[in-house]
């Protein structure tokens, strides 16, 4: 999956940025901001374009809660993240319009 530099999360334009390791404050492998509308996430070689997919799947969600002001605890989140990551990649899902369908 090539990961897009902007998303459109429920009508708010987030940019998806790549981060070198000790750039952003965190130390995980990806971020949300609310505030900034921005998603980060780390340009590691030891992590894989799977990996980071799904970090940006986890990201996505994070930004959906916040967006709607769920009061959803971080484990559910990703709970929710990765059993879905799994299901769309294991069965090679796509919502994406295709041509000629």
């Amino acid at each position: 999956m090539k990961i897009p530099s902007e998303l459109n999360i429920l009508g708010l334009p987030v940019k998806v940025v790549f981060r070198q390791d000790g750039e952003a404050s965190v130390s995980s492998s990806a971020s949300h901001s609310a505030w900034y509308n921005k998603i980060w996430i780390a340009n590691n070689p030891e992590r894989s374009p799977k990996a980071q997919s799904q970090d940006l799947l986890h990201e996505i969600m994070e930004a959906v809660v916040a967006a709607n002001d769920l009061k959803l605890d971080h484990t559910v989140i990703s709970t929710i993240a990765s059993s879905l990551f799994q299901v769309l990649s294991d069965n090679q899902l796509s919502f994406a319009e295709e041509e000629g369908v």
